[in-house]
């Protein structure tokens, strides 16, 4: 127990849940203010991509959920980091690489660096937020 002399167990896990609660929609509103623009089009290359995130802006045949924001909200991340030129060619290199040793461009693209980070942390807004 952490504050034994002023919560008993049952109000400080109550007290430490609400805590935990409002840290998360804090973190839902900085996501929301860093997101890409996003602009809905159906003129996308990739015929099976949902949406493209070109130098900061996602292009997408839909609207997308937050999951899907939030994964391409990792891509600008990743982009501002390393700058757009790095990161486009790491992404291409390593698309190539992949597809070679493989043969099929689905594969190839989940196993990118960059999408398996996304992939992986596009539903923990605590990881986004820690990116900035």
């Amino acid at each position: 127990m952490l504050f034994p002399f002023f919560f008993t167990e049952e109000e400080e896990r109550e007290y430490f849940e609400n805590l935990r609660k409002e840290e998360q929609k804090y973190n839902k509103r900085v996501i929301q203010d860093i997101a890409p623009k996003v602009v809905i089009t159906k003129k996308i290359p990739i015929t099976w991509a949902l949406a493209i995130n070109l130098f900061n802006k996602v292009y997408a045949r839909r609207e997308l959920t937050d999951i899907e924001l939030q994964h391409e909200t990792i891509h600008s991340l990743q982009m501002k980091k390393l700058g757009y030129t790095k990161f486009y060619i790491t992404y291409l290199y390593e698309w190539i690489r992949n597809y070679r040793k493989c043969k099929n461009w689905f594969v190839a693209y989940k196993n990118i660096s960059f999408e398996k980070e996304a992939y992986t942390y596009q539903s923990d807004i605590d990881y986004i937020v820690n990116m900035l």
